[in-house]
């Protein structure tokens, strides 16, 4: 294994680094070889795409090459000690990567106490770098700035801890030239008086002439790397661009071409002599930089020349007013304190919920909107059913001469046979006494002359089902009370009511059946104790005793209540969790806070407490509401509901974590979420039974996140078991076994992910 070269701030090595499959490799990086001397300004010069960014991520650890070595300060990017990734570098990524809710003094401070700052130091550092570039005011949100204005707050972030390697990924664009220029005097001046090195991607070129050394990449390989007047003498050029115009013609020559290049001695010659100066500008370059330090109170004379401006002159005129204070002016030689990280990730995190008042009221009213939808409307029985009824024991009346009848029964007057009810022990019109006892509020009958009308009705959708009593209805009821056994065949079948239903949907079929079969229980009862006859005769010779748990009529809405309120926070937490997770990579924060010295796990950690309050603020509200306004109750333990909840959405939050990771953008990570949340709906025993579903889908159902733990809450809140029981701390003990899952899963993918 190599060691460090001596002298050199960045030294890479044939790093070599591809992206898909080794069998059809996509290389961006092709034995690269690249040295940044110390003390000194590397501009690195290429087009979109050539791997610049790939590069630079390298060297601050954010990714692994396939092969190669790569040196920083002395050490290997992430080894013990290095301070990489840490406090003894900044930098400023291509993205902004910049909380858009957060101030300028907001920003500031973030990055100071990621690094250890003490507030006076913030404040001196941040008031010198607002002076210098010219930044609004520090109230102002960085979401509200103009593109160059946001990407000066992104470098004054990078500078503010006066770091020993400053990587900068193109800082200069769209910014002012008068002010582009003040940049590049003062990273002269703290290169060559403060023993800083600068790594400096740029667009304009010709600006890089004021670099010490510049790399010229394409194709991800540097086509040359020297001083700017020894390339342009080199290649015998008036400007870089014509010099980088002409390498890249060389290297884009075909097989046949290089080959016969190799085969001339001159051509072969001449490639050593280049290759030889090259060698020689290297190390004279590392002479130059310490000679340069020791002109630094002739070049900070000259900084301070250069920055002046008409817009800035008072600046200039009082020196104190630009002098870097001395506590500001030293290397981060030790990591910020965990404490002061997770302060910053914290407050970072709260504040971006608490400007976002769009958010806000997402995170705290979706759960009212589902819970309260849920209890509103479902569950609940139907009401105002339309029945048709034929009654033929009741006389019409014509309204109007033709066959059609247009009138109604006689007698009947506000949906009652008024006239035909007779108290008591008597066996006429007894069709209007089994009427009078439907539920008027489930049943709106509705009255036809003939069965064959009424069915009609039914086709055509105008009612649920037709009721129909024949003429000698009650007296073939009499004949089967008065005889028993010996009551003939055409009396039984005159004593029947006929009922045709519309059974396509399902549930008010069968609601319709139970009301229609009670009513008749009650109607027979009371006929029965009228005549003073025992009320047991007519009832079936089935008698239910109170139940052992729940209600004698239990409601559908109670059953569907547990398992909706966990599915409701777990993908809460999913949703909010993917969402701000995958904003933070795609805004390039992810990145940056990485680079600072902050590990992955810190930063999950943050959002892990966060999200904690989020979810017992949406846990405690949804439980509210559905025991105070909606009136479900508990038989069990209200801790018990209360943290199997809680544990739920942590799970959610987890699944979450692992879809960011996952899914690349937002679109993607919605399609996920959606896509799992209608299979759990569906297979984890919320809607239907799981008794209900094949043996082999229902073992299927049993490991999913959410079936255990919604019967387990339903055992804690019907039953009133406590932890102790089977059916309840097998809930637990799921949910618990998801999110190792979950987090393990997430351990993976981000290792994956960095390679």
């Amino acid at each position: 294994m190599q060691s460090a070269p001596s002298g050199a701030a960045v030294s890479v090595r044939e790093a070599y680094k591809y992206y898909g499959s080794s069998k059809s490799p996509k290389v961006v990086l092709d034995r690269l070889n690249m040295t940044v001397p110390r003390g000194a300004i590397y501009g690195l010069l290429g087009a979109s795409g050539c791997g610049k960014t790939t590069l630079l991520t390298c060297i601050v650890g954010r990714r692994k090459l396939k092969s190669g070595d790569v040196w920083i300060l002395g050490g290997r990017p992430g080894s013990p000690g290095s301070g990489v990734p840490g406090p003894r570098i900044g930098y400023m990524p291509q993205d902004i990567a910049l909380f858009g809710d957060f101030s300028i003094r907001d920003t500031m401070f973030y990055f100071g106490k990621i690094f250890g700052m003490s507030n006076r130091e913030v404040e001196e550092r941040a008031t010198f770098l607002h002076r210098m570039l010219e930044l609004p005011p520090d109230d102002r949100l960085v979401g509200n700035l103009s593109g160059g204005q946001q990407r000066r707050v992104s470098f004054a972030a990078a500078l503010l801890h006066d770091p020993e390697l400053l990587i900068l990924d193109e800082p200069t664009v769209g910014v002012d030239p008068v002010l582009r220029q003040r940049i590049w005097d003062h990273l002269m001046y703290i290169t060559q008086t403060g023993n800083k090195t600068v790594i400096i991607t740029t667009h304009y070129i010709e600006e890089a002439r004021q670099a010490g050394t510049i790399g010229l990449m394409r194709n991800g390989t540097l086509l040359a790397e020297d001083s700017p007047s020894e390339l342009l003498t080199l290649y015998g050029c008036s400007s870089l661009e014509d010099v980088f115009l002409l390498l890249s013609r060389k290297q884009g020559r075909n097989s046949q071409d290089m080959v016969a290049d190799a085969e001339d001695p001159e051509e072969m010659a001449n490639v050593q002599r280049q290759q030889q100066t090259q060698q020689e500008n290297r190390r004279n370059s590392m002479e130059v930089v310490s000679h340069q330090q020791d002109q630094g109170m002739n070049l900070q004379a000259a900084y301070r020349k250069n920055t002046t401006t008409a817009s800035t002159a008072t600046l200039t005129n009082n020196t104190d007013e630009i002098h870097i204070p001395s506590s500001i002016r030293r290397t981060l030689k030790n990591r910020a304190s965990r404490i002061g990280k997770m302060e910053s990730l914290l407050k970072k995190n709260i504040l971006r919920y608490w400007r976002n008042f769009g958010l806000m009221m997402f995170i705290l009213g979706f759960p009212l909107l589902q819970i309260g939808a849920f209890f509103l409307a479902i569950g609940h029985d139907p009401r105002h059913l339309p029945v048709a009824v034929v009654n033929d024991e009741v006389p019409w009346y014509r309204a109007g001469p033709g066959p059609s009848y247009t009138g109604g029964p006689l007698f009947v007057e506000n949906d009652r046979c008024l006239g035909m009810i007779v108290p008591g022990c008597n066996m006429t019109r007894l069709s209007c006494r089994f009427l009078d006892a439907l539920d008027p509020t489930f049943v709106t009958k509705r009255y036809y002359s003939d069965l064959k009308s009424a069915q009609a009705a039914v086709k055509a959708g105008e009612v649920w089902g037709t009721m129909h009593f024949g003429a000698n209805f009650s007296a073939a009821l009499e004949e089967r009370k008065e005889r028993g056994k010996d009551t003939s065949d055409e009396a039984l079948e005159m004593g029947e009511l006929g009922v045709w239903l519309d059974m396509s949907d399902r549930q008010i079929g069968l609601l319709l059946k139970k009301q229609i079969l009670d009513s008749y229980k009650k109607f027979f009862k009371e006929l029965l104790s009228d005549c003073e006859l025992n009320h047991k005769y007519g009832e079936v010779p089935i008698q239910f005793k109170p139940p052992i748990y729940g209600v004698e009529y239990p409601s559908y809405t109670m059953f569907m209540a547990p398992g909706v309120i966990l599915t409701v926070v777990f993908f809460l937490s999913t949703g909010i969790t993917c969402t701000t997770m995958i904003s933070e990579v795609h805004e390039g924060i992810w990145d940056r806070a990485l680079v600072t010295g902050i590990t992955a796990s810190e930063i999950l950690l943050s959002h892990v407490l966060t999200q904690m309050l989020v979810l017992f603020a949406q846990t405690i509200e949804c439980l509210l509401l559905s025991f105070l306004l909606f009136g479900m109750t508990s038989n069990g333990s209200i801790i018990l509901v209360t943290l199997l909840t809680v544990l739920e959405g942590f799970c959610g939050m987890c699944f979450g974590f692992l879809i960011s990771i996952v899914c690349e953008n937002i679109s993607a990570a919605n399609y996920l979420s959606i896509g799992s949340f209608y299979p759990m709906i569906l297979l984890c025993g919320i809607v239907w039974p799981l008794e209900g579903m094949p043996s082999g889908l229902r073992a299927f159902s049993l490991q999913l996140p959410l079936t255990r733990s919604t019967d387990s809450l339903r055992n804690i809140m019907t039953k009133g078991w406590g932890i102790t029981e089977p059916g309840v701390y097998e809930g637990f003990l799921a949910t618990f076994i998801w999110i190792l899952v979950l987090l393990a899963l997430c351990v993976v993918g981000l290792r994956i992910k960095k390679g």
